[in-house]
């Protein structure tokens, strides 16, 4: 993403891509509750997989400066 100096934003649809479904599950079931059931993604009705409620941190790097926070997804 380019970004101008100054305030910036980004749009994110909550997408998983395809290719990173396996390890995604595989990081959602090290770090789920010990008696849960093991999580599986499924694909939604529009074919694609999506991020499960949950918070996450993002990272933003610019040059040799980044910043993270938490997001959440309901």
């Amino acid at each position: 993403m380019d970004a101008d100096k100054g305030l910036n934003f980004a749009e994110y649809d909550f997408k998983v891509n395809e290719k990173a479904v396996k390890k995604y599950e595989r990081w959602l079931n090290k770090n789920k509750e010990k008696d849960a059931n093991d999580i599986s993604l499924e694909k939604a009705d529009d074919g694609a997989f999506y991020l499960r409620a949950g918070a996450y941190v993002v990272v933003v790097k610019s040059g040799t400066g980044k910043d993270s926070g938490e997001w959440v997804v309901e």
